[in-house]
């Protein structure tokens, strides 16, 4: 069968149906939100499966929850850092787990810098 012209509205294998981006602008493109997956909220505190995941590794191996979530430079920093002064007693790993768990939460709320470290950590920690 020829399934040219039909309408794909309801097929779940069709491209969205948005403009593409602005060619200057691609690295700040976001699709529009009706596009973007659902996430499956599962786990603790309405954690998908693979942000718990980014967890579970940032604290065994600090900064790839970072580089999971998408600051792939910092992650590499804070990997370097840790490799060099061997976890500084586990203090890399517990900050880097600190900081994935903030940098999940901030990017559900707003778009998050490359380089931000602890983003809205008083907002999350801080009193009311």
């Amino acid at each position: 069968m020829n399934d040219q012209g039909q309408d794909n509205s309801n097929n779940d294998w069709a491209a969205p149906q948005h403009e593409p981006p602005p060619a200057q602008s691609f690295k700040d493109y976001r699709p529009p939100e009706q596009h973007l997956a659902q996430r499956q909220q599962g786990g603790p505190g309405g954690l998908s499966n693979d942000q718990i995941i980014a967890l579970v590794l940032s604290f065994f191996i600090p900064g790839v929850g970072q580089i999971m979530q998408g600051q792939t430079a910092k992650g590499l920093v804070i990997l370097a850092a840790a490799i060099v002064t061997g976890c500084a007693g586990g203090l890399i790993s517990i900050a880097s787990v600190i900081d994935a768990y903030l940098l999940i939460k901030a990017k559900e709320k707003r778009v998050v810098g490359d380089w931000e470290f602890f983003p809205d950590f008083n907002e999350t920690f801080g009193s009311k």
